[in-house]
């Protein structure tokens, strides 16, 4: 897990990720995550940035990192 957090980390230059930025890191499209989200399927933990219905929402990089770590969505 460490190398991936340090890969995207890099890559990123921030804490957390967009769905989009998931979605590619996953090699998935941005409708399939919607898709998984909205089913309840086991993804990290997405992080909505306000309350409105079309706040920002963004992925934690630690937990993206583990997720990926663990095989996520094989």
């Amino acid at each position: 897990m460490t190398d991936i957090l340090m890969v995207l980390t890099e890559k990123y230059n921030r804490v957390t990720i967009t769905r989009k930025e998931f979605a590619d890191e996953l090699g998935v499209s941005l409708s399939t995550i919607d898709k998984l989200i909205s089913n309840g399927s086991i993804l990290p933990k997405l992080i909505k940035l306000g309350d409105s219905t079309n706040a920002t929402a963004r992925f934690n990089i630690i937990e993206v990192a583990q997720f990926i770590s663990k095989g996520g969505l094989l």
